[in-house]
């Protein structure tokens, strides 16, 4: 299972802007400052808690299933 996660994450093209930002609605993943911010208002995630939000961000529209998150952020 790990693999075909491995294989979709490799698939998409990353640009250096699309790396440092990851925004959904009024949600702001900022990677570089690994901050989380919602309505320009900082909010405090524990470090697993980041990166599933990381995770999630990454691939919009897509079902993700439990295994597949706990497979990619490491439990």
């Amino acid at each position: 299972m790990s693999a075909r996660i491995e294989v979709l994450l490799r698939r998409r093209p990353r640009t250096a802007k699309q790396e440092a930002i990851l925004r959904f609605r009024s949600l702001e993943l900022d990677l570089v400052r690994r901050k989380v911010s919602r309505h320009e208002r900082e909010l405090t995630l524990k470090p697993t808690e980041f990166r599933v939000l990381e995770f999630m961000l990454r691939h919009p529209g897509q079902v993700l299933t439990r295994t597949m998150i706990f497979e990619a952020v490491g439990g």
